[in-house]
């Protein structure tokens, strides 16, 4: 097999590790006289963030490449949002034109769903959810016999309708510096080879091996800084300069941002590290949005930041719906360094009934990912503790361990039919699951499973990239219509029911940008395994759609999760600190809306007399002007 990289194509980095078979362009044209491409090439080659571009690949035809029928197959980035390939409807995922120079040469033009394992046709595509659209990726193009040396193929891919013109919506989204989409350009001498082809090697399902590649990458550059983002954390801060789409911006120094921050050092992502979680921070032009300092909030107890549900580049629907590249190490940096957190953890799918291996962990992925753990752990600055996702008939449920556990003990496969197996093969030792509800699972009306000892699943995910399970309805942050939705999945439902769990919020994040979604707040006297594991047990966590509100909320004395005594009066304390204005607070009884609070400026603080003497379960909603929300655990009077 030959390759060629495209140009500028040259530095290893994380989107150039799985690239199969690449070879620098001087190896390839300067070594090899026969080559398949004189050159290849992808213009624009350089892009910024949500810009619209058509994009145009050109193959100039070498003197290696067959004399007979041919197959090129364009594995397109559809990564991050970027228009999907599609020659059926343009005015939904864009279009794709060829060219060929040579008039003697006819071709047929089909794009691949690799999700699906079959080609799209019109009839197919009409049944098709946008979510289903999304593995789109390959365009394949079958040529006749006739190309010569010197011809030229060009594949155009771009996007018409929405008053954009000819050309493609470039994501929005840049998880990295130097972030490359990678076309790959797959070579065939024949029509049956290459599909199909489902974006990696799985055990069993071998990728198709092309005669030639080549890797053609996009750098995707973010915008410039229009605003600033200050999360004051326990022991320092991160000053985050961020683009219009959230992005961190590209930045030469704070000064040029007319920005004084004493102490501040940029690290490797472009984000600035600061000393101390009360250091002074001020801007002469861009706004900033600021943290309160998480440190000794109540009894001892700091706030610790997590994003504790996101998937990496071995898990199936990132890497065949995004052509996702990004490892874990990769999202353990950007969990760090980028988005600020404290606490993170990968957990890629690991279900052990599909009849095939792709949504299963195998014992490669799986050593590797703990090899990431042990590499990004750094004992009290930044944890990451090691998971994986499960599914079966109550759901899917994000299973944690206090420990690198060793492939055979995760491995799973012919012992656990559902979540109830797996906490028998784990009984006895130190484990959480955390279940979430946007899948909902073919169990009947009101059935869940639900573990003999409660310390085993303490709290439920509610708050997600997929949408809000807390509420039918609300006047903020409503339930999302993207996902399913069944009343007896949710907040309301269970807490009206009686169960007693701890709220959680994590971004079940597939496009790398991990800890920029919904975020779980653990009260915790330090940052290790066993703290945050106690923190969950005791249900002293709150969920927020990711804003930093520092959110205090106890009854007659203790901390949220708590079950109290009940007294003839019963009095509940809320202290909230928003990162901007605040919108309302409001109280939830036994899951249903008691009472809500319109408060002024980014604090409020309160204590709420029950006189009723009534047992039952309180909880506390704080929504800043923006939108964003932050949900405490539920405290129980009993």
């Amino acid at each position: 097999m030959t390759g060629i990289a495209g140009d500028g194509f040259a530095s290893e980095r994380w989107w150039t590790r799985l690239q199969v078979g690449a070879r620098t362009h001087e190896d390839h044209n300067m070594k090899n006289k026969a080559a398949v491409f004189q050159k290849a090439s992808i213009t624009p080659c350089l892009v910024t963030a949500a810009s619209n571009v058509e994009y145009c690949i050109r193959l100039v035809v070498g003197k290696g490449y067959t004399g007979g029928p041919s197959r090129l197959v364009f594995d397109c980035p559809t990564m991050l949002g970027t228009s999907r390939p599609n020659r059926i409807h343009r005015e939904y995922h864009g279009y794709v034109q060829v060219v060929v120079s040579n008039p003697e040469v006819t071709y047929t033009k089909r794009i691949w769903h690799v999700e699906m394992n079959q080609f799209i046709t019109p009839e197919i595509l009409k049944g098709l959810t946008t979510a289903q659209m999304m593995a789109q990726r390959h365009v394949v193009l079958d040529l006749s016999a006739g190309l010569q040396a010197g011809d030229v193929v060009e594949m155009y891919w771009g996007y018409r309708s929405r008053g954009y013109g000819a050309g493609c919506t470039v994501t929005g989204i840049v998880p990295t510096k130097d972030f490359k989409q990678v076309v790959d350009v797959l070579y065939y001498t024949d029509h049956l080879r290459g599909i199909p082809d489902f974006g990696k090697d799985y055990p069993g399902r071998p990728r198709p091996v092309p005669d030639a590649q080549v890797a053609l990458p996009v750098t995707v550059k973010p915008d410039e800084a229009v605003r600033l983002r200050l999360i004051r954390g326990v022991r320092e801060a991160l000053l985050i300069p961020y683009d219009r789409f959230w992005n961190v911006a590209d930045t030469a120094s704070l000064g040029s941002m007319g920005v004084s921050a004493s102490g501040a050092v940029q690290n490797d992502e472009g984000t600035y590290v600061l000393p101390s979680s009360r250091s002074k921070v001020s801007s002469r032009r861009l706004p900033i949005e600021e943290s309160a300092p998480m440190t000794n909030v109540f009894e001892g107890n700091n706030i610790y930041w997590g994003d504790l549900h996101s998937h990496s580049h071995w898990s199936i629907d990132t890497l065949e719906r995004e052509k996702l590249m990004m490892m874990p190490r990769d999202l353990m940096r950007f969990a760090r360094y980028r988005a600020g957190l404290d606490v993170y953890a990968v957990s890629d799918h690991h279900s052990v009934l599909q009849p095939d291996a792709r949504e299963y962990l195998h014992e490669e992925f799986w050593e590797k990912t703990m090899q990431d753990v042990e590499a990004a752990n750094e004992p009290g600055k930044f944890l990451v503790i090691p998971a994986f996702e499960f599914r079966c008939a109550r759901g899917d449920t994000v299973v944690y361990l206090s420990w690198q556990a060793k492939f055979e003990e995760i491995a799973l496969r012919g012992k656990a039919r559902d979540i109830r197996d797996v906490w028998k093969i784990f009984q006895g030792r130190n484990i959480l699951s955390i279940p979430h509800f946007h899948n909902q699972g073919s169990l009947p009306w009101g059935e869940w499973f639900a573990p003999d000892d409660p310390d085993v699943e303490p709290c439920m995910e509610f708050l997600s990239c997929h949408g809000n399970y807390e509420l039918e309805t609300s006047y903020e942050d409503d339930r999302s219509w993207a996902k399913g939705w069944r009343a007896d999945r949710s907040v309301e439902n269970f807490l009206a029911s009686g169960r007693k769990f701890g709220f959680f919020g994590d971004s079940d994040g597939h496009k790398g940008t991990v800890g920029t979604s919904a975020l779980t707040a653990f009260y915790a006297p330090d940052l290790s395994v066993d703290s945050i594991f106690g923190a969950a047990r005791g249900r002293h966590t709150y969920a927020t759609t990711n804003a930093r509100i520092r959110l205090l909320v106890t009854g007659n004395g203790r901390l949220m999760g708590s079950v109290v005594p009940c007294r003839p009066r019963n009095i509940l304390h809320i202290d909230a600190i928003g990162e901007g204005p605040l919108k309302a607070v409001e109280l939830y009884r036994n899951g249903r809306f008691h009472r809500r609070f319109l408060p002024e400026g980014t604090r409020f603080t309160a204590d709420f007399k029950d006189d009723s003497g009534e047992p039952g379960s309180w909880y506390v909603r704080v929504v800043q002007q923006d939108n964003q929300l932050a949900v405490a655990s539920p405290i129980w009077f009993e």
